[in-house]
């Protein structure tokens, strides 16, 4: 894609924010990268990985020390704490939980990094759980679009439960 071309995409709200975000994923690699390299933790994290992969534009997969395996996402969203946004996150990592056997969920963690003050203050994961579960049904409740992501593993979040589904989403977060 050309320079130019890209530089259109970035001159409307959408690419600006777009942007942003994927800076923001970025630097959160390189900051993953360094600890992996350096075998220090950063970012006031108390885990660093032993391997990632990381595409642009999508999330950062991480092993840790430890044996598990974190998938993070980056969202630069001052509101992602918010019970429908958050829902949205928890829904991303769905397949990703779905699609791993039940015998190695346990060596699974889900990570929201995010510039949302509220995860750093106010943020009580059993306080909230009952309103982001509510959306999270709501929107597997929705039927998906056909070209959509969620059409490739609707059935098996049905099949699983969708509360049970949250909750080993949940649990790992």
């Amino acid at each position: 894609i050309s320079e130019e071309r890209l530089v259109t995409l970035k001159a409307t709200p959408a690419g600006r924010s777009g942007e942003g975000g994927y800076n923001y994923q970025r630097a959160y690699a390189v900051a993953r990268l360094a600890a992996m390299r350096t075998g220090q933790t950063v970012l006031g994290l108390t885990d660093y990985p032993k391997r990632l992969r990381y595409d642009w534009a999508d999330d950062l997969d991480e092993l840790l020390g430890d044996g598990s395996v974190c998938f993070t996402q980056c969202k630069r969203v001052e509101n992602i704490g918010d019970p429908a946004k958050l829902a949205e996150v928890l829904s991303g990592f769905a397949p990703k939980c779905l699609w791993i056997s039940e015998q190695k969920r346990t060596h699974v963690r889900f990570r929201l990094v995010s510039c949302d003050s509220r995860f750093v203050h106010d943020f009580k994961k059993e306080t909230n759980r009952a309103e982001v579960w509510t959306n999270f049904e709501s929107q597997l409740a929705a039927c998906p679009s056909p070209q959509s992501d969620r059409a490739k593993w609707q059935k098996e979040a049905d099949s699983t439960g969708r509360e049970r589904l949250f909750d080993a989403i949940w649990q790992s977060l």
